[in-house]
């Protein structure tokens, strides 16, 4: 049996003991908060910092992304520049880009440094003139553009036509010389918008844009300056020849002191409480556990947080120490590695990765603790038989141990992979292709050219690598018909006809397709069209010769007419006129009492006069008198009355043209198209109604024949068998003009004969 320890009655300890009890209790418990309150501490200035640095992301990504644009801008302006050192089309290429480029405020060509050129010309018409490399205070920036031959921006500073703003310049060289500079300027306004940093710490952050002044050395600030800097968080934004610095601190200033005075007021309190308890015999240890158990329940909820924050990254997160040993993972999405994450805890390096990558990814940790800085690796393993590509990203965490995400970009690598066997695909096709194809960049430079593009301009492909599309164009053609480089940035296909100068000095006919395929490349297919030109030439020349035979045939016919209508008209009009006056005659002569040699007579006179009518009606239908004697617009009219007793069709006919102002030689082709209109009218329509009308109109004499019928179908106007529109519409040609039918079933028809007037009789 357990002996129990003997019970003593309570006794006052002596008064040294209870208050060393009290006075050490009261010290234990104040280390004890004051640990708890570091800890707190820690947890919101790690929280603040990443605040921090995921809002300086951010602004950081946007910022590169408004500063690429002027590039791309650059390089367009720069194609507008022909040969001679002229820019072509330059506002309406401009308006283009700027439409596209909404982080650009003005683009400006400036040949030999002296600003000549720029879009929109208000409110920058002040920079006119202005000379950049004459002047010694800004100059700086554009002579190491000029010594780098790429894009460099200098400012910010006080633009020539107001405002603060940052220009960037890229020197343009036309056959190795320099030429000038294509430019763009960025207001502070429209950078500050595009990268969506916000002045007045509305957004809970003041953010800082630096850069160091080539001419001092020193930092200038492009912002007003932030009440905190202390607790700014530093990001370098890279730019062509140059580095800009971004700096954020929070708009509420992180203060620390105030929830630890207050916690520190609170600890000394519980000190002094846990000594007077502690020298009086209270519970102060409890106190203490419940004091400690608050905190650690915040502490509890602050890793909570932690954990999903990170859990939230898909990426494979490890945390390497000093000794370059794995003390901590995430990975969410479970990505592959050599073994599962929690087995290579407390490992080293060495102990998990393959050999050949130990070395690499310990210089890499070395160069970013050493740095302070950011650095991407990219490598592959073996796993299973398949190969896994990732991408690893170091960021320092303090300065001595190491973060780094891990990606996985096994699909984007094989994706690259399908993307270059396709090139190779690609490339066969372009080779074996019988068209010429040339690939070339906006300056006009060709990438790429197929065998058939060096069979069809004559030049080796080193020799086509080396030149510019100008080389093989006329510039009498390019002058009067540009490439439309801004359709084809547009995203459209422009398709043209063009001469192609060969390398024997030979012009041959081609026929050109082009489509931008990147946003600095295009495709141009070009098709030899030289065979099919001359077959198109001796075609158009042989119908020529048939049309001049066919109006040469009708003007025969016309006189044939014309002559056999004379024919009939004096000599078989006048014998039949001499018949009738003999019978006539003849019937005085008999006896009244003979009545049926007088009612032969009659008969006889009757047929004389019915052969009479039929002279003349056949006469009048080979040529109308009228036509010859008075004029068009009487023949016409005429016409549409003989027509209208001739069919019962109600027909109208008004002239706004006088008899003078018609060429003669015109007549009967205008009569002959009326008559064939109003006969088809008469045979196919069944209208009730025909209204014909002769008008003047802006230089022009225009034919209308309309009727109420039941109209045409379009496809019996098309038919090039229906002989009688065909020959309606070469008669029109041949006057140098146009016929025209406008048709639609139940609808009735439209004809339309549109004469050019000579200018004679205009």
């Amino acid at each position: 049996m357990t002996q129990l320890p003997p019970t003593y009655p309570p006794k006052s300890k002596p008064l040294s003991s209870s208050l060393l009890t009290g006075v050490l209790t009261a010290i234990l418990v104040a280390c004890v908060c004051f640990i708890l309150i570091y800890l707190d501490y820690r947890l919101r200035k790690n929280e603040e910092d990443r605040n921090l640095y995921t809002a300086a992301e951010i602004v950081r990504s946007r910022l590169q992304q408004a500063l690429q644009y002027s590039l791309s801008a650059t390089q367009v302006m720069e194609l507008t520049i022909n040969e001679q050192g002229i820019p072509v089309n330059f506002d309406s290429v401009a308006y283009r880009v700027l439409r596209q480029n909404k982080y650009i405020d003005a683009l400006q060509l400036a040949p030999q440094g002296v600003i000549r050129y720029v879009y929109p010309l208000e409110p920058n018409r002040a920079v006119l003139g202005y000379d950049v490399l004459s002047d010694s205070t800004r100059n700086k920036e554009a002579l190491k553009a000029l010594a780098l031959r790429q894009l460099f921006f200098a400012g910010p500073f006080e633009l020539k036509q107001g405002g603060l703003g940052v220009v960037g310049r890229l020197p343009v060289f036309i056959q190795n010389k320099f030429w000038g500079f294509s430019a763009v300027v960025i207001q502070m306004g429209t950078l500050l918008q595009a990268a969506g940093i916000d002045t007045t710490g509305k957004s809970g952050y003041y953010y800082q844009l630096s850069k160091i002044n080539p001419d001092t050395q020193k930092e200038e600030f492009f912002l007003p300056r932030m009440n905190n800097s202390k607790s700014a968080y530093d990001v370098s934004v890279p730019v062509p020849d140059g580095e800009w610095k971004l700096s954020i601190a929070p708009a509420n200033s992180f203060r620390p002191w105030q929830p630890t005075l207050l916690l520190g007021i609170l600890a000394l309190g519980l000190s002094v409480v846990g000594g007077i308890f502690a020298f009086y015999g209270a519970r102060a240890p409890e106190r203490l556990r419940q004091l400690v158990a608050q905190r650690t329940e915040a502490l509890d909820k602050s890793e909570k947080r932690n954990k999903a924050i990170v859990e939230a990254i898909p990426d494979l997160l490890l945390v390497i120490d000093k000794d370059n040993r794995f003390t901590d993972y995430s990975n969410p999405m479970g990505h592959h590695t050599l073994m599962p994450p929690h087995h290579f805890i407390g490992k080293t390096i060495a102990e998990v990765m393959p050999e050949r990558l130990v070395d690499e990814i310990l210089t890499n940790k070395k160069k970013v603790l050493e740095e302070q800085q950011q650095l991407s690796h990219r490598y592959h393993l073996e796993k299973n038989g398949q190969t896994r590509y990732y991408e690893a990203r170091y960021t320092p965490q303090g300065k001595e141990d190491l973060l780094v995400l891990i990606r996985d970009i096994t699909d984007t690598q094989l994706a690259q992979q399908r993307i270059s066997e396709s090139e190779h695909k690609y490339r066969t096709l372009v080779e074996q292709a019988s068209d010429a194809i040339f690939i070339a960049n906006f300056k006009g430079e060709f990438q790429v050219v197929n065998p058939a593009a060096t069979r069809i301009s004559q030049y080796t492909e080193q020799e086509l690598l080396q030149m510019r599309i100008h080389e093989l164009t006329i510039q009498q053609q390019l002058q009067a018909m540009p490439f439309r480089l801004e359709e084809i940035a547009a995203g459209n296909t422009a398709t043209s006809e063009r001469k192609l100068k060969r390398k024997d000095g030979s012009i041959i006919d081609v026929e050109i397709a082009a489509k931008m395929i990147a946003p600095d490349r295009f495709l141009a297919f070009v098709r030899d069209i030289s065979e099919r030109k001359k077959v198109e030439a001796a075609l158009m020349q042989s119908r020529e010769d048939l049309r001049r035979l066919s109006n040469h045939i009708e003007n025969i016919r016309e006189q044939e007419r014309l002559h056999i209508s004379r024919e009939i008209h004096d000599e078989l009009g006048q014998h039949l006129t001499v018949l009738k006056m003999d019978v006539s005659r003849l019937a005085k002569k008999l006896d009244p009492s003979e009545k049926v040699l007088h009612n032969e007579i009659e008969h006889i006179l009757g047929s004389i006069n019915s052969m009479v009518m039929v002279v003349r009606r056949i006469s009048t239908a080979l040529r109308p008198g009228l036509l010859d004697d008075l004029g068009l617009i009487a023949a016409i009219d005429w016409f549409c009355q003989d027509f209208e007793k001739r069919t019962g069709i109600q027909t109208s006919f008004i002239s706004g043209v006088r008899e003078e102002e018609l060429p003669k030689d015109w007549n009967i082709g205008i009569f002959r198209i009326l008559q064939e209109s109003l006969t088809n009218i008469a045979r196919h329509a069944g209208a009730t109604r025909a209204d014909v009308s002769l008008v003047k109109q802006d230089d022009q004499l225009i034919l209308l024949v309309e009727d109420n019928g039941q109209g045409l179908d379009p496809q019996i106007v098309e038919n090039q068998k229906t002989l009688g529109i065909m020959g309606m519409k070469e008669r029109a040609i041949m006057m140098g003009g146009s016929y025209s039918l406008q048709s639609s079933p139940a609808h009735g028809t439209l004809a339309e004969l549109v004469l050019p007037l000579p200018a004679a009789t205009r």
